[in-house]
């Protein structure tokens, strides 16, 4: 099984946010799929404020949300309009923890 990622973008005119949710494994090499959703995102609505929500994926190198942030100060520097929610902790990557529980018997 690969990494792979799914995504819903939700533009809520109630609560004046965009929410990315993301689904799956957010990697190096998968995180950059979210840089030009989170450019898209921004320019639905420019005042509303993006939240980036990873907290349901499978998941998450903590690493791969390094990348990420270095992508939000470019889209926004300062960030006032662009946040991430990232789990807590970070969910390993469950090919990763298979493997060492072989190498472990």
């Amino acid at each position: 099984m690969g990494h792979t990622l799914s995504v819903i973008v939700r533009a809520d005119v109630d609560q004046n946010e965009i929410r990315i949710a993301v689904e799956g494994c957010v990697t190096d090499q998968s995180q950059t799929a979210l840089h030009a959703i989170l450019r898209r995102a921004r320019q639905l609505d420019p005042r509303a404020p993006v939240v980036l929500d990873l907290q349901n994926t499978r998941h998450c190198d903590e690493s791969a949300v390094a990348l990420l942030r270095m992508t939000i100060d470019d889209i926004d520097p300062f960030h006032r309009q662009v946040r991430i929610l990232s789990p807590d902790p970070m969910p390993a990557c469950p090919m990763l923890v298979g493997a060492d529980a072989g190498e472990a018997s």
